[in-house]
C-alpha cells in the first residue's frame, strides 16, 4: 500500500530573493543605527531605539517570509479580494515608479523635498493607474495631491520636529 502524498511545493525563488533583500535592508537599519552618535542627554529613550525596532522588525518578518518562500508556501489572497496572484507583471507600471524612484534620489538635493517627493508620488499614482484612459486633469489632480501631502510633511518634520530637509538648492537654501 502506497501513501499518495501531495506533491511538495516548490520553494518560491522570487519571495526568497525579496526575503533576503528585506534581511539585508533590516540589518543595514540595525547596524546604522548602531553607529549613530548619541548625546548623553538622551537618558532613557534615545533615537537609537526606533531604528533598532524598524530594523529588527524587519529581520523578523523578512526571516519568517524566507522560511515560508523555502517551503513553498504563498499567501492566497482572501475570497473577497479582487486580485490575481498569477497574473504578469505589468513592467510598465513598475518603470514608472522606479523612474519616480530614481528621479527623487537625484533631485532631492537640487528642487527640494517639496518637489522631488512631489514628483514621487505624481509618477507612483500614474503607474498604478496605467489600465485607466490618461487625462491631464487626472495628472493635475496628483500633482495637487502630491503637492499638499509633501508639503505636509515636509513642514511637519522642519517645523514640528526639527529636521531639517533639504529645501533645494535651486530656490537658494541647499
Amino acid at each position: 500500500m502506497t501513501d499518495d502524498l501531495p506533491p511538495r511545493p516548490r520553494p518560491s525563488f522570487a519571495d526568497a530573493l525579496f526575503a533576503a533583500g528585506g534581511i539585508a535592508l533590516g540589518g543595514f537599519f540595525v547596524w546604522q543605527t548602531l553607529s549613530l552618535e548619541v548625546a548623553p542627554s538622551y537618558a532613557k529613550v534615545s533615537p537609537q531605539l526606533f531604528g533598532l525596532i524598524v530594523g529588527i522588525g524587519l529581520c523578523v518578518c523578512s526571516g519568517l517570509l524566507l522560511n515560508h518562500a523555502l517551503r513553498g508556501e504563498r499567501a492566497e489572497p482572501a475570497a473577497d479580494e479582487d486580485s490575481d496572484p498569477n497574473a504578469p507583471t505589468d513592467w510598465r507600471a513598475m518603470g514608472l515608479i522606479a523612474v519616480g524612484i530614481i528621479a527623487q534620489i537625484v533631485l532631492i538635493q537640487w528642487l527640494g523635498f517639496i518637489v522631488a517627493s512631489s514628483l514621487l508620488f505624481t509618477l507612483t499614482a500614474r503607474g498604478f493607474r496605467l489600465k485607466q484612459r490618461f487625462t491631464w486633469a487626472s495628472v493635475a489632480l496628483d500633482s495637487g495631491i502630491a503637492i499638499a501631502l509633501s508639503s505636509v510633511a515636509f513642514y511637519g518634520f522642519t517645523a514640528g520636529l526639527g529636521i531639517e530637509l533639504p529645501f533645494g538648492k535651486l530656490w537658494g537654501r541647499g
